[in-house]
């Protein structure tokens, strides 16, 4: 089955119906034949389960990287951002609720603050991610921050992005696009992003290319 990509403008709903794919509701004891009844136990992190007539369900794991940066190092204080980092505490919690994605904890990075430099959310997104997901997984990446335009190419703002050095400082669409459409090789891909764009620190930001760029993912 072919990879599917979902960028940029994906409501909740969307999301918590991919990201809790394969969670089953138990069946009610009681409506049930002694006889015919059994059990099964479902983790996300399972291989296929036996029932006791032979059955086997598999329940797809979940991994994800949540990124999220409101004050940057590098810019003044009127460029900072307010809710970006409360956000991506959010979605992480909503994660690994039972009630949301049921991701295990452990297979969720939060990359916050001044913990989302250039060199971890690579080391994350083009290292960990790829070297761990399966084919028959689920993979959720999100993303809150500036987003910046260089030389007509889209970047997603790291904490340590310098102003004057996007195209070096900044994390290229592109390689999200690689990373996506050929190095993850999970089944279901969820891309979320709320990358704010200021012509004021960037002139060229404009939403059209950033937009653009997430629309033209590798799919």
């Amino acid at each position: 089955m072919r990879s599917r990509i979902f960028p940029f403008a994906l409501l909740c709903a969307g999301l918590m119906s991919c990201i809790a794919l394969g969670q089953e509701k138990p069946k009610d004891s009681t409506a049930a034949d002694p006889v015919q009844q059994r059990e099964r136990t479902l983790r996300l992190d399972l291989d296929p389960v036996a029932a006791n007539d032979g059955d086997s369900i598999k329940i797809p794991r979940g991994y994800a990287v949540v990124i999220g940066v409101a004050r940057y190092q590098n810019l003044s204080e009127t460029q900072q951002l307010q809710f970006a980092e409360r956000d991506a505490e959010a979605i992480y919690s909503t994660l690994i609720s039972t009630e949301g994605g049921n991701f295990r904890a452990e297979n969720v990075h939060k990359l916050i603050g001044s913990k989302a430099t250039l060199t971890n959310i690579r080391k994350e997104l083009e290292e960990w991610l790829p070297g761990i997901a399966k084919e028959e997984d689920r993979v959720v990446v999100y993303f809150a921050g500036h987003g910046f335009v260089g030389g007509g190419q889209a970047y997603l703002a790291p904490y340590d992005l310098e102003p004057g050095s996007i195209s070096t400082t900044g994390y290229p669409m592109a390689a999200l696009s690689s990373v996506f459409g050929s190095k993850i090789k999970a089944r279901w891909k969820v891309l979320l992003t709320d990358a704010c764009h200021s012509g004021a620190i960037n002139p060229e930001a404009d939403v059209q290319t950033i937009n653009r760029s997430l629309m033209n993912l590798n799919q």
